[in-house]
Formats: structure tokens, C-alpha cells, sequence
């Protein structure tokens, strides 16, 4: 019997929407042009097109999918529709930004554990299992929101790993999880300790270049203060797959948190 990936219960598993079922219900019978892109080679991608959101991985447990999870979805519903909707502008203040951002973690969480070619998930058992009792988001997490307008209505992830292998940060591991739904782009960046050798007592944080201030907001880790989600600058088909990218020299963008 499978492990549920947030309880860690042994359970029978339950198909969990990659993009919720509310945001389907946001564009009712349009046709959506869905990709998946990246995993653990370049080569793990899917392009389809679907008047539903039917994509979903089996990696939570009934209880978990219609207990909290439920409700999370409820809360991320009322706080991101109109963003995904409409693309307003919205001012979210620290129960928004909080929701926002555990949206982001759970589904990254599930995107990585729907890749059957990786042998462990990313996130640790300790920090899946705390987020599903208290929505504690881990440390070394950071989130951007960013704005796309494209040819046509869009469901996307991408997701990146990489290995830091030199410097001061060699034996990191990072994962680079880009959503993008609706007008609504997040990209989520964590850090994990790789080596066998003692883990450092820092995490390294990611820095983005100026370039992207226009467009790429952060959001996370909380700066006490509301974010405004209104970028001056919007991605479209091509700029989008250059912004999913942008930490593949990695290295050159780390930090000591």
C-alpha cells in the first residue's frame, strides 16, 4: 500500500488535481493548452489540449485530499481567482500572501512526486508531514509571482532539479517549480542538503537579477508587509520558457541565507 505523501499514512491514494478543480470551473468549457515540461531529463514533457483540468497524480490520501487540503483549496480560491481569471491587480495582505504560498508548496510538492523517474522526493517526510499539520512552508523556500498574457489560455508547469557541485554552496540540491495558470505565473525555488558530508547551518538563498524586477515579484519568504501582484511586464509563449530557465547557472545567483 502506497504512503501518502503529506501524512505518510499507508493508504489507498487519491487522484489530486495538478491544477484544482476550482480553477477548471474558472473558464468553464474553454479549451486549454496544457504543458508539462522537464522532470528529470529535458525529454519528460507532454503538450495536450483539453476542455477539462484533467491532470492528476495519485499521491495523497483520501483524507488528507478532502480534509485540509480541501479547505486550502478553498481559501486559495477565494484569494487567486480573479488573479487567474482576470489578471487583476490585487494587494495581498499577510493571510493572502500566506495562502498563496501554500497553494504553491502543496502543488509543487505533488508535481514532484508525480515523476516516477525519481527515485526520492525532494522535500523531506519531516517537512511534508509539518506542512499538512500547520502549512508550515520549510525553510530556503522562496516563491515570485509574475504575469502571463499568451496567444491562448494556458495550464503549465515546468520543473528543474539541479546540483550544485562547486563553491561555497557544492552539495546543495535545488528544485525550480514554474505554474502557470490563467493570466497567474508562480515559480517556487527550494533548497535540500544533498551530500553525505555535515550539512552547513545555512541555506542558500536565490538573488534574481534586476532584469526581472519588472515582471517577477517576490512573494516568499514574507517581508512583513502586503505584496502588490501587478507586474509592469508580462511573459507571453516565448518569454515564459526563458523565465523557467533563469536559474540554470545557479551558482551565480546563491547567496548565504
Amino acid at each position: 500500500m502506497k504512503q501518502c505523501a503529506f501524512c505518510l499514512r499507508p493508504a489507498k491514494m487519491t487522484r489530486e488535481h495538478i491544477w484544482s478543480a476550482w480553477i477548471g470551473r474558472l473558464f468553464d468549457d474553454q479549451e486549454i493548452n496544457f504543458y508539462a515540461i522537464g522532470g528529470v531529463t529535458p525529454e519528460d514533457t507532454a503538450h495536450w489540449k483539453s476542455r477539462s483540468i484533467d491532470a492528476k497524480a495519485s499521491v495523497v490520501c483520501e483524507q488528507c485530499n478532502n480534509g485540509w487540503m480541501s479547505d486550502l483549496d478553498a481559501e486559495a480560491s477565494i484569494t487567486m481567482s480573479n488573479m487567474i481569471r482576470y489578471g487583476s491587480g490585487v494587494s495581498l495582505l499577510p493571510l493572502g500572501i500566506a495562502t498563496v504560498a501554500a497553494f504553491a508548496f502543496k502543488t509543487a510538492v505533488v508535481v514532484d512526486l508525480a515523476s516516477s523517474k525519481r527515485p526520492h522526493p525532494f522535500f523531506s517526510h519531516a517537512d511534508r508531514k509539518r506542512f499538512a499539520t500547520s502549512l508550515s512552508i520549510p525553510r530556503g523556500v522562496q516563491i515570485w509571482l509574475s504575469l502571463f498574457h499568451g496567444k491562448r489560455l494556458h495550464g503549465r508547469y515546468t520543473r528543474h532539479y539541479s546540483t550544485i557541485n562547486t563553491g561555497h554552496y557544492k552539495g546543495f540540491e535545488v528544485y525550480i517549480f514554474t505554474y502557470v495558470v490563467g493570466f497567474l505565473v508562480v515559480q517556487l525555488s527550494a533548497f535540500r542538503w544533498g551530500s553525505i558530508a555535515k550539512p552547513p547551518r545555512f541555506v542558500p538563498r536565490l538573488w534574481q537579477n534586476d532584469i526581472w524586477n519588472p515582471a517577477s515579484i517576490p512573494l516568499w519568504p514574507p517581508a512583513g508587509k502586503r505584496v502588490t501582484w501587478f507586474a509592469l511586464q508580462y511573459f507571453d509563449d516565448q518569454s515564459i520558457q526563458a523565465f523557467s530557465e533563469r536559474w540554470s547557472h545557479i551558482a551565480e545567483w546563491v547567496r548565504r541565507n
